[in-house]
């Protein structure tokens, strides 16, 4: 990577003590005989993670970057190559988690669903049993929000997002009675304190949600760079694992009894999960799965017959050695905040 923008790459490629080379470089110096290739996550990943859609790689430096990828190994090395392309962003735990938060307001005039208000327990705060369920929604910085990001899990614990009784008087009404009073707002947001809640009245900003425009672009940059892999493997006759549709299938059926669902929803679920705490990247299990498809283009291009992972072996493992007892803290706080035991 040119500029090494991230200080663990010179940490991992022994630089400078290997002149300062890129993956690229050194890939090709070690004279491989065969290449996996997964790249191009990360053009999207950091625009998501920041919540917005305005911090997408351009498609034309892609297309060049890649393609320069290529030509270089292919004029470099005689080694094979296998691809895969790229998963949507926001399939994966870290934009969706959240969602499980989303619920109907109806009752406020509401209708489509938005975040509402949930304890920590993520049951939504029924604040008015009275009259059946009604729902507060969260109060967010941008509205027609599609996905809750993780990071906005804490902030959320933190009060971000949560109305106080300010908040309350100011702004919601039942659509058959009157403007929510001064004593009534202060009983509601009690409600919400007993229930665990900070209440803020500050809004959730939006670096901790995913607008419906965002989601959309999002998904479309990730179709254009799939387009841009497509024709390159096209192009050079090279195999190409479809990591995309894999994502899907994970988080509809599984995969070899893995889903791509969160840590504690999959838990919950009685399934390991193929995502590491953080919500973004594989954990072992999933890390064997990727590979798998990528032995199975080995082997059909190749006549290979390089054995299968079992990934079943690897459930439950996101790091090892001196990490393995900060993990285990990692887990007991979320499954603290998720309520799952």
């Amino acid at each position: 990577v040119e500029g090494n923008p991230n200080p663990f790459f010179d940490m991992i490629l022994r630089n400078p003590n290997f002149a300062d080379m890129t993956q690229l470089d050194q890939a090709i110096f070690l004279g491989p005989t065969i290449v996996t290739l997964w790249i191009g996550n990360n053009d999207i990943l950091g625009s998501m993670m920041a919540g917005t859609d305005q911090l997408i790689t351009d498609a034309g430096s892609f297309q060049s970057d890649y393609g320069s990828i290529i030509s270089r190994l292919g004029s470099e090395t005689s080694a094979g190559i296998i691809m895969a392309n790229l998963p949507y962003v926001t399939d994966i735990p870290y934009c969706n988690t959240g969602d499980i938060v989303f619920r109907s307001v109806a009752a406020l005039g509401i209708t489509d669903p938005v975040p509402v208000v949930f304890d920590p327990n993520f049951q939504p705060v029924d604040f008015d049993p009275s009259e059946g369920v009604l729902y507060i929604p969260l109060i967010t910085e941008e509205t027609t929000v599609q996905h809750l990001l993780l990071s906005g899990i804490s902030a959320y614990q933190a009060g971000l997002g949560v109305p106080d009784s300010t908040y309350l008087y100011d702004h919601y009404f039942f659509p058959m009675g009157p403007v929510i009073g001064g004593g009534q707002a202060h009983a509601i947001e009690a409600g919400m304190q007993a229930a665990g809640l900070v209440t803020s009245g500050l809004p959730l900003t939006g670096e901790y949600t995913l607008t419906e425009t965002e989601t959309t672009n999002l998904n479309a940059a990730v179709d254009g760079f799939n387009a841009i892999i497509g024709g390159i493997a096209s192009t050079y006759s090279i195999p190409l694992v479809d990591a995309n549709v894999m994502l899907s299938e994970l988080n509809t059926s599984g995969i070899d009894g893995y889903t791509g669902k969160f840590l504690p929803v999959a838990a919950a679920m009685g399934m390991p999960t193929a995502f590491s705490l953080d919500g973004i990247h594989l954990s072992n299990g999933g890390a064997a799965i990727i590979a798998n498809a990528f032995i199975e283009k080995i082997n059909a291009a190749a006549g290979s017959e390089i054995p299968l992972i079992n990934a079943s072996q690897y459930a439950g493992q996101y790091s090892g050695g001196a990490a393995a007892k900060l993990t285990m803290k990692q887990i007991k706080q979320i499954e603290s905040v998720f309520g799952i035991k």
